[in-house]
């Protein structure tokens, strides 16, 4: 974004409010949120202050996040409205899945389907994909650390994402006052960081890690629908919400 010639726009997809009747989500719960629409409003203006400290316009849809979705998938309603807003985009960038995150493979897959024929970039999805780099640096595996990295690199596999290509990314590596930028507007989400930097510790206190940056270029012509059928898109969706519903019910 920073690199634009012109204000990029972001669009937050899943950015509706929750009905007035929903019960309190596991994440918001963790997040220290006491009522669901409050704690969205309250994500809206941290992302329109975030994006502005940028210089980035921003789009809030009306479409639920998975906590209070439930199973319903808009598939056709989220690339019809992708569509609308990339209609005069020069470039899309979309995210790969990575961390399995039943919300950003959903994104993923609509924006792949509504941006065919467009220049596009698939990005890693962070802190989730910092993950597996931080297994495959270190310890012994024959010791307690390294077989506990080792689970970590295997669990970080099995939630890759179905859309990256079976190519090595492009690596970006931020310079110092980029990794000071990028956590300024990142510090203005303090609703979600610190549950997150608290799961992810080590990539918020490591410069080494934080300050890398991973994206695929991809062909104009690759859709969802070619990439589910090599890769099996629809199942992995499944897998990703069966395991963060038992994610919420292990931590009841």
């Amino acid at each position: 974004m920073a690199a634009a010639s012109e204000p990029a726009t972001v669009v937050t997809l899943f950015a509706g409010l929750p009905d007035a009747a929903a019960k309190l989500a596991p994440w918001d719960s963790v997040s220290g949120a006491t009522d669901p629409a409050a704690q969205m409003r309250r994500r809206r203006m941290e992302d329109e202050a975030a994006l502005e400290a940028c210089g980035a316009r921003f789009v809030h849809c009306e479409f639920r996040d998975d906590q209070y979705r439930g199973w319903v998938r808009p598939r056709q309603a989220l690339i019809d409205r992708l569509g609308e807003l990339a209609e005069d985009a020069d470039e899309v960038w979309l995210p790969a899945g990575i961390g399995g995150h039943p919300d950003h493979v959903l994104a993923a897959e609509a924006a792949l389907s509504a941006t065919v024929g467009r220049r596009r970039v698939l990005y890693a999805d962070l802190p989730y994909a910092a993950r597996g780099w931080a297994a495959t640096h270190g310890a012994d595996p024959r010791s307690s650390t390294g077989r506990k990295r080792f689970r970590e690199l295997v669990r970080a596999a099995m939630i890759a994402s179905p859309y990256a290509p079976g190519c090595p990314p492009t690596s970006y590596r931020l310079s110092g006052p980029e990794q000071d930028a990028k956590r300024s507007c990142l510090e203005e989400y303090q609703s979600q960081l610190p549950a997150l930097t608290r799961a992810h510790t080590e990539w918020w206190q490591n410069p080494e890690m934080f300050g890398w940056e991973w994206w695929w270029p991809l062909d104009v012509r690759v859709s969802s629908s070619v990439v589910m059928r090599v890769r099996g898109g629809w199942g992995h969706w499944s897998v990703c919400r069966m395991r963060r519903r038992w994610g919420q019910w292990s931590a009841r």
